[in-house]
């Protein structure tokens, strides 16, 4: 895989200069998408380290055709990291 994950990043309606919007791609729009979500997860379980974090979101992501790290699914990964032991502590 090129990635550990892949993130909507086509199409992303964002805010430019002077007030304005408009939509962009790229991973500039992709990696905004998965911090907050990491910040959802720590937010769920404050133990939760890098490694933990990584293997959450690979093991709940949908997997892709593409040679890319699966589709991440935020919704999956918050139930996942509210049960999840930490690496460290198992």
């Amino acid at each position: 895989n090129y990635s550990t994950v892949s993130a909507p990043g086509v199409d992303i309606y964002n805010a430019v200069n002077r007030g304005n919007y408009t939509y962009m791609q790229g991973t500039s729009m992709a990696s905004p998408i998965v911090a907050g979500g990491v910040a959802l997860l720590k937010s769920v379980n404050s133990e939760l380290g890098t490694m933990d974090i990584k293997e959450i979101l690979r093991s709940s992501g949908r997997p892709l055709a593409q040679p890319i790290g699966p589709f991440v699914q935020f919704d999956r990964a918050v139930m996942m990291a509210k049960t999840w032991k930490p690496l460290s502590k198992k």
